[in-house]
């Protein structure tokens, strides 16, 4: 214990705290910035709904929704102090900001001080950072845990007493596969050190780690939501061309960002070959940085070809850590050239700036589009309530056909005036599986036939993600032809990823 304290203690030496307060300020600024610009998107009034009711939310976990449960069990707690947009967000928002103190000690405990100083702010200035620290959902706090895990781990291999190092680590490990299932793929990766250690393996230790972690995630095993879930069943097989576009978002949503650091990276792997062959720490740390930063995005697209659709670029940001890391740490290769050293570090991070200047602006130009749909063309459910709010009566109807649509519209609607504004109804057959996925009950047929009896308008509001993605296609087509029976199109207008139809009586 005496010397654990010695190290916090010298951690908190005056230059480091200078510096690491000086980022975490930076952190803080970005990822609270405007922070409600954009209303909820729709995975986010996901996120609210199944996490509203403490008593409802335990069976939807357990048997519907088998992912993100230790998130869901904190924005549960979360929403009781409000429910808007700044204050559901910002709770990802914080997890973003105390991460990067654990990023800086994890560069520093993998290279140098010099490395984590500057691998530090190419990491806050990151899009993929800032974006799920802006988002309510779990992916800012995968990202703090999977890092504590990692610097846990490197703790727990190296200290004289690091013992002390096991409770912790196997505490954050198994919070962070409770946060996101896939973290499991960037955990696994840590154990590459049992094959190439150069010092003696301490089996007790990583076999101990082994069984709290397996004892601990035993609930998420037998849970039928993890075993017969359909939450993922909207996801496709990607063509080739889309596994790139894992290492794209890595680089912040940035093509200029992408290739500048794949030269860098592939600079590393020239000047570090001869690493390959050792048995040392510098290619322990090497290795397992690039499965860290390559491990998930491959295996999971393997996975989506071979057994079950997993892969969507945009879910790996727990392998961001590594990746930046790799990045400096190539860039380091070239510090004796120092021109070509500081114009890269420069270029590096101008795009970065770039990017997410843009993203805060709303400019459009120059995105892969790979990041998130939402990034380029966020879900509007409040313009979307507003319009139908301004330009409804009291007379007309809102339908729907999708999960959770008409939840994330009715978030802004005014439900307070409900005399004075059209009424919300669900034209399907019966209750949403939970769930997600594929299976969709169909529309009520005579539901639709009734509508014409008593509203002379009808209000169409289509997701197109939903209606595209989910299968929802066919049923669509059966709904707009039953309105096309006793309606006509008198208005049709797209906001963003959302698309208003109002339909007058012939």
């Amino acid at each position: 214990m005496k010397n654990m304290l010695t190290e916090i203690l010298l951690f908190f030496k005056k230059e480091n705290f200078v510096y690491l307060f000086v980022m975490t300020m930076l952190a803080l600024l970005l990822c609270f910035f405007d922070l409600s610009r954009n209303s909820f998107t729709f995975d986010e009034v996901t996120s609210i709904i199944i996490t509203k009711s403490w008593h409802s939310m335990w069976p939807i976990l357990w048997i519907k929704e088998g992912n993100m449960w230790f998130y869901f069990f904190i924005l549960n707690l979360w929403q009781r102090i409000g429910n808007s947009e700044f204050i559901l967000r910002s709770i990802s928002a914080f997890f973003a900001v105390l991460t990067v103190p654990i990023f800086y000690l994890l560069a520093k405990e993998i290279r140098n001080e010099k490395t984590a100083k500057i691998a530090t702010p190419l990491f806050i200035v990151n899009l993929y950072f800032i974006f799920y620290a802006q988002m309510a959902r779990s992916y800012s706090l995968s990202l703090l845990l999977i890092t504590l895990s990692a610097y846990f781990f490197l703790k727990l291999t190296k200290t004289s007493f690091s013992k002390l190092y096991l409770p912790p680590y196997i505490m954050v490990s198994v919070l962070a596969i409770y946060t996101h299932l896939l973290v499991v793929l960037a955990i696994a990766t840590q154990y590459v050190y049992l094959f190439i250690s150069p010092k003696k393996i301490p089996w007790k230790k990583v076999i101990l780690a082994w069984i709290g972690i397996f004892i601990c995630i035993v609930p998420l095993l037998l849970a039928p939501s993890v075993l017969h879930g359909h939450q993922l069943d909207w996801l496709q097989v990607h063509p080739f061309v889309f596994l790139p576009f894992g290492i794209v978002t890595l680089a912040g949503d940035s093509v200029f960002f992408t290739v500048l650091s794949g030269i860098i990276i592939l600079i590393l792997i020239w000047k570090k070959k001869h690493v390959i062959f050792e048995k040392s720490l510098e290619q322990f740390y090497l290795l397992w940085l690039f499965l860290w930063a390559g491990f998930p995005i491959l295996f999971s697209y393997l996975f989506s070809v071979f057994v079950k659709p997993i892969y969507q670029p945009q879910y790996f940001n727990a392998s961001l850590p590594a990746f930046i890391l790799l990045v400096v740490i190539g860039l380091e290769e070239l510090k004796q050239k120092k021109f070509i050293y500081y114009v890269l570090l420069a270029m590096l991070f101008f795009f970065s700036l770039l990017r997410l200047v843009q993203w805060y602006s709303g400019d459009t130009h120059y995105l892969t589009q790979f990041l998130v749909l939402e990034n380029k063309h966020p879900d509007d459910w409040r313009d979307t309530a507003s319009y139908v709010e301004n330009n409804g009566k009291p007379s007309d109807a809102v339908i729907f056909y999708a999960y959770y649509v008409r939840e994330a519209f009715e978030y802004y609607y005014n439900k307070y005036d409900t005399n004075s504004l059209p009424r919300l109804i669900e034209v399907s057959s019966g209750p949403y599986d939970l769930g997600g996925g594929t299976k969709i009950p169909e529309p009520n047929i005579p539901l639709l036939d009734r509508l014409s009896q008593k509203y002379p308008r009808v209000w169409e509001i289509l997701e197109n993600n939903n209606t595209n993605e989910l299968g929802k296609k066919t049923q669509w087509v059966k709904i707009e032809k039953e309105l096309n029976k006793y309606y006509i199109v008198i208005s049709d207008r797209k906001l963003a990823q959302i698309e208003i139809k109002l339909f007058e009586r012939k």
